[in-house]
């Protein structure tokens, strides 16, 4: 038996999917205070909006901080659509990323992850006709053609959060067990792959602008409940607790902001009584099908 939706996201998005019903009837007592908790303490915008495309910059940002915790967490998934001398040229691209990752050339870096975040974007929505990469064509498929389709203003907003995040969140994960964009037992029903396992910590990274404050005209760092559901989702994806998650947590990029959970004590306080990790695992593997 196969899982309908695709993937996680649409899965949560959809109010009528067996997921999202799950997660409305039975974590939703506490939710409002957790996300009051994550909003009251929230601090400034740091890294403003510009030109730059929002969701390709968002994926090349998640693929530089990978970068910067495992220099060799090369996304297999930006190369899975093309052919076998174009993924010749993407690993290339990698391997630019990889060398400035410890070099600390945060301006290659975020070019080199601008690329593999369009190349991503043919993977999960297949080409678009206004992208830089179907107009580059594959006669000037090429490393140095790749790493000059960054716009000036996506590396200026890049480098900006990779400046930050190593203060903010470089020093504070494990850098020694690294899981980068972790697949689980749960994503062969419905696709889903994290951003990154450090240790026991599942981590989510996000460069959303936020919401802006009625009151001060100023943004703040909401956390919608879809996060937490979809941080939720990927860990009880892990059926069998392969990769011993044991918290979860978000990178707020533009805020230069770690927040992190115990994975059970959020359960129990989104849920409001005692929850059975091994048992939302299993009643989860049901839900999408699995025997």
């Amino acid at each position: 038996m196969s899982y309908r939706y695709s993937s996680l996201t649409r899965a949560l998005a959809d109010r009528r999917s067996p997921l999202r019903e799950w997660f409305d009837a039975e974590l939703a007592v506490g939710l409002r205070q957790v996300q009051s908790e994550h909003l009251r303490d929230s601090g400034p915008l740091l890294v403003p909006a510009g030109s730059a495309n929002p969701g390709t910059l968002g994926a090349g940002v998640d693929f530089a901080l990978r970068y910067l915790v495992e220099p060799d967490a090369f996304p297999v998934i930006a190369a899975i659509a093309f052919s076998t001398a174009a993924r010749m040229v993407i690993r290339e691209v990698g391997l630019v990323a990889t060398d400035a990752a410890r070099s600390g050339d945060r301006p290659l870096l975020a070019r080199a992850c601008w690329a593999l975040a369009l190349c991503t974007e043919v993977y999960r929505a297949g080409p678009r006709p206004d992208s830089a990469l179907t107009r580059l064509g594959m006669s000037g498929f090429s490393v140095d053609a790749l790493l000059s389709l960054a716009p000036a203003d996506g590396v200026r907003q890049s480098v900006e959060m990779l400046e930050l995040a190593t203060a903010a969140l470089l020093p504070k994960v494990d850098h020694d067990q690294v899981v980068p964009g972790p697949e689980f037992e749960g994503s062969q029903f419905c696709a889903a792959d994290a951003d990154l396992i450090c240790g026991d910590l599942l981590l989510d990274i996000k460069t959303r602008l936020g919401d802006v404050d009625r009151r001060t005209g100023d943004r703040r760092d909401k956390l919608p409940a879809s996060d937490l559901h979809q941080l939720i989702g990927y860990a009880l994806f892990d059926r069998s607790d392969h990769f011993g998650i044991r918290r979860v947590g978000i990178y707020s990029a533009r805020y230069a902001r770690l927040s992190t959970w115990d994975l059970e004590d959020l359960l129990v306080r989104l849920a409001g009584h005692p929850v059975d990790l091994t048992e939302a695992r299993r009643h989860m593997w049901v839900l999408l099908g699995g025997q």
